[in-house]
């Protein structure tokens, strides 16, 4: 068995009605650490590692032309690797459910921590709201653990540049 497996931004379509067993899940090894960036999209909403990170609540924000910019499934790999020369800088907070990630809805009770990267405690598994920035190098560091005014939201305190698209 596999001693770590990390799943960036697992595929939605084709896996999403598939039975537990049959896609990635804890039992795949010995430690499943998954970073969810897109759950509405291409990516999948159901926990499937023990400990299961929500990118500002896994609700990719660029939803008018989500790939002309970065795309979110670029951007799990990007918050990957920065985590390996940032290792205490990804904080996430800890939430009851899935639905509490997706919308920032972790902040209302004593915070439970975890980091996304080679120091992810494995001992504390669950479901984990991880809030990043818009610019590199992304991570909050401590000031992540302040509720957002709009949770998962927050990106809606930025106005829209005010440019033409060409198409």
């Amino acid at each position: 068995m596999l001693n770590l497996f990390i799943a960036l931004d697992p595929a939605g379509p084709c896996f999403r009605n598939l039975p537990n067993e049959e896609r990635l899940n804890p039992d795949a090894a010995e430690r499943v650490d998954v970073v969810h960036t897109n759950i509405d999209g291409f990516g999948i909403a159901d926990t499937m590692g023990h400990v299961d990170f929500y990118v500002n609540g896994a609700l990719f924000s660029n939803f008018i032309l989500p790939c002309f910019q970065l795309c979110s499934h670029v951007l799990a790999a990007v918050y990957w690797a920065l985590s390996f020369s940032n290792p205490d800088k990804f904080i996430a907070v800890q939430c009851d459910t899935v639905a509490d990630a997706r919308l920032g809805n972790c902040f209302d009770k004593e915070l439970k921590t975890n980091v996304l990267g080679p120091k992810t405690n494995f001992s504390q598994p669950g479901i984990y709201y991880l809030p990043t920035s818009e610019a590199f190098p992304y991570f909050m560091g401590e000031e992540g653990l302040k509720k957002r005014k709009y949770g998962a939201n927050n990106y809606l305190l930025k106005p829209a540049p005010d440019v033409d698209i060409v198409i």
